[in-house]
């Protein structure tokens, strides 16, 4: 990892600071979603938010952020969770283009399965979202494969446009 980029530690205290990188993600997903792309439209932070909130209770939260001290932004993150049953889950990893292929991907990766190892996870899971597919060779060098394909209907009008 680059010496000159600070990887900030803690929880549910640093989620809100990941908006402004969440939200880059979501537009990334929506840009290549397809039939989907109006769902990650209305996908909004504080919903995703609550959702990791509800998820950690009774089970742990994991937030790092990476912050380059040059600039004074945070161009980078990653939030895993284990929920009650031990079920371990990178729930988000973003990388600003210009930061990425200097090991920030793979410090964050590497961190998040240990801290998921010495926490007890049972499984641990990656979701993701169809049009990213250039993640799979990413998450491929850690053991992580295509296990199953959720296939959904979209629901409302703009999703179902071909």
């Amino acid at each position: 990892m680059p010496d000159q980029i600070e990887i900030i530690h803690g929880g549910e205290e640093l989620l809100d600071r990941i908006e402004p990188l969440w939200e880059r993600l979501r537009d990334h997903h929506r840009a290549r979603a397809g039939r989907f792309a109006a769902w990650f439209a209305r996908h909004t932070f504080a919903r995703r938010r609550d959702e990791l909130r509800r998820k950690s209770l009774g089970g742990a939260l994991l937030v790092e952020i990476a912050r380059d001290p040059a600039t004074g932004r945070d161009v980078g993150y990653c939030v895993s969770s284990l929920d009650a049953e031990g079920q371990g889950e990178i729930e988000s990893i973003f990388v600003e283009e210009a930061y990425r292929r200097r090991g920030l991907g793979d410090g964050f990766l590497h961190r998040a399965l240990t801290w998921l190892a010495e926490k007890g996870a049972r499984d641990v899971k990656i979701v993701v979202a169809c049009g990213n597919e250039e993640a799979l060779g990413f998450y491929a060098r850690y053991g992580f494969y295509p296990r199953t394909y959720v296939l959904r209907q979209p629901v409302d009008a703009d999703d179902r446009s071909p």
